[in-house]
Parts: C-alpha cells; sequence; structure tokens
C-alpha cells in the first residue's frame, strides 16, 4: 500500500523531487488541523500523495484497488465517507512503471534528486 503517515511524508518526501512550498503546504494544512488529509491526484487517474492526521484513516483503503486509472476518485469518496475533511493538493505525475519515468523527469528541476538518480534511465517503447 502506498499510504503514509504524516511523520513518513516528512521524512521521506522533504528533500524530494517535490519543491518546498508544495510539501509545506501540504504538511500545513494536517498540522495546523485545517485538513484531515490531504491527496495529491495523479495524472494517470491515480494518486501520488496521501498524508492523515490519524493513521486509522487510511484502513478505508484496504478495499481500493491502486493503480487502476479511478483509485484517486475512489480513494478521495472513501475518505470523506469517512467523515474526513480532505484537502487536494496539486496534480501531478508519478512514477508506476519504468514507461513513467521520463515524463516525471521532464517535471523536475535538473539538479533535483530524482532527475540525476534517473538520469540514465530511459525507456525505449
Amino acid at each position: 500500500m502506498r499510504s503514509l503517515d504524516l511523520a513518513q511524508l516528512q521524512k521521506h518526501l522533504r528533500a524530494q523531487i517535490l519543491g518546498r512550498g508544495l510539501l509545506a503546504g501540504t504538511l500545513h494544512g494536517l498540522r495546523e488541523h485545517e485538513s484531515d488529509a490531504v491527496l495529491g491526484l495523479a495524472r494517470d487517474g491515480g494518486w501520488w500523495v496521501l498524508g492523515a492526521t490519524d493513521a486509522m484513516m487510511a484502513d478505508c483503503l484496504r478495499s481500493i484497488p491502486m493503480s487502476r486509472s479511478d483509485t484517486g476518485a475512489v480513494t478521495l469518496a472513501a475518505l470523506t465517507d469517512t467523515g474526513a475533511n480532505v484537502s487536494l493538493v496539486p496534480t501531478l505525475a508519478d512514477v508506476d512503471t519504468l514507461d513513467d519515468v521520463d515524463a516525471v523527469r521532464r517535471e523536475c528541476a535538473p539538479a533535483s534528486r530524482f532527475a540525476r538518480a534517473t538520469r540514465n534511465v530511459s525507456h525505449a517503447r
């Protein structure tokens, strides 16, 4: 499962491919209890980030199939059905398969960790 709690989100994403402004805004909503959860939908219909103030909130995700074109919409519906106040953060491309790497890398700053780590990765179709 790809869900993350607040501590994991802070630890693993703070210095990753996203700008500090996007992460700061995402975390601010959770820290200040402006939202019970934040969800970043992915362009392929899934989601790239999910944060929640209560890890038990993620229990509703157990029955949601991942990596499908409706995963994001079904996740949002499941969270809101629990009564959670969900804030959406910007929609981005995410990496589910090797085919996704080039599209995500193009959206990153050339000096970003993701761009550097995947510089020599390509997938010929």
